[in-house]
């Protein structure tokens, strides 16, 4: 086996620290953005809010106001650069509202399971049955949870709904 160029990305966690909501408030699809044209836009405002970023580049000895300013331009940067060349994500109105990133584990690991599964009996030339009873596992757990968050969503949505509101709820059955 032959040793790999790329270095390991390494995440560091700490729960101590507040999580940032998205502070365009709006979300963007970078999916057809080229980076040349992203990073020509980001240069732009960078040029644009020179004066702000100057402190940090130009000086040895920085206060910690020039230091704050510097990191809200180069942000502001950031957000301007994303919002001349990226699209406005528009959610598909297919969307299951219910569904989450638990939804997501479990069926990951049903899919995790069902892959073992496979190249066990790819290998081996049969099925292991504490495999099989795994994947039942698995799938019936992800079959539970995904009734319990439909039946949460529905219930939730209808507690709040206006009276005026119920006839759209027909909807539901098409």
């Amino acid at each position: 086996m032959t040793g790999s160029d790329h270095v390991g990305i390494h995440w560091r966690y700490d729960p101590g620290q507040a999580q940032i909501q998205n502070p365009l408030g709006v979300k963007y699809s970078l999916k057809k953005v080229k980076p040349a044209e992203w990073k020509e836009a980001f240069d732009e405002e960078v040029g644009r809010l020179g004066a702000k970023l100057n402190p940090i580049t130009e000086s040895v000895t920085v206060t910690r106001d020039q230091l704050d300013d510097a990191a809200e331009a180069f942000t502001e940067a950031m957000q301007k650069a994303t919002e001349k060349v990226a699209k406005a994500r528009r959610p598909s109105p297919h969307a299951k509202p219910w569904w989450d990133e638990t939804c997501t584990a479990a069926l990951n690991r049903v899919r995790r399971a069902q892959r073992d599964a496979r190249r066990y009996r790819m290998e081996n030339g049969f099925a292991d049955p504490e495999l099989k009873k795994v994947i039942k596992h698995e799938d019936n757990h992800y079959h539970r949870l995904v009734k319990f968050k439909k039946g949460s969503w529905a219930t939730k949505t209808i507690e709040e709904a206006h009276p005026d509101d119920m006839w759209g709820f027909r909807k539901w059955s098409k």
